[in-house]
């Protein structure tokens, strides 16, 4: 192989660099956006596991980029006993997360049904809308628990589908 063999192999590799690392950049950006959701969506099973399984209540609760699972005390709302949490910052560090109804908590009683009401007065959560500032135009997931406009328990949803397909976001579920 000569030099110039060589030079010309590298060039083409270059270029083909060049033409792959936007693909790849929306690539990382989207599953930013899909590890945030999918460990929210972990988080809020977990605390409706762990609500049957005590048989007491557990609350999920958006807290400082990330989000904990505690049993509760029904009495006050106070923390009883920290059951996990997690970090964005571990798998999804440039998602940005935003709770359409200003909900921040959800409280799942015994037997694994929503509180029409936390403990403590948080707002509830209803709709989660999960994108990042990465690319111009990023993929947009929202995680939805069962409230009045779906009752299709929590699951995550895309708006650029209908209502109607499974991967769609229920009626009333709109990008902000």
């Amino acid at each position: 192989m000569t030099l110039i063999e060589l030079m010309i192999g590298l060039a083409i590799a270059a270029i083909l660099l060049l033409l792959a690392a936007p693909s790849y950049r929306d690539f990382i950006a989207n599953t930013n956006v899909r590890n945030a959701a999918e460990n929210t969506v972990a988080g809020l099973r977990r605390a409706n596991a762990e609500a049957v399984k005590r048989n007491a209540p557990v609350r999920f609760s958006l807290v400082g980029g990330g989000w904990s699972v505690d049993e509760v005390d029904p009495a006050d709302g106070s923390v009883e006993n920290a059951i996990e949490s997690y970090k964005f910052s571990e798998g999804a560090a440039k998602a940005s997360i935003d709770s359409l109804g200003g909900g921040t908590a959800i409280t799942f009683n015994g037997l694994g049904r929503v509180l029409p009401a936390n403990y403590d007065g948080a707002p509830l959560i209803a709709d989660l809308q999960f994108s990042t500032a990465m690319v111009a135009s990023p993929r947009i997931l929202h995680v939805v628990v069962g409230n009045d406009k779906s009752a299709t328990g929590i699951r995550i949803c895309d708006t650029k589908f209908p209502s109607t397909d499974p991967s769609g976001c229920p009626a009333g579920i709109a990008n902000r």
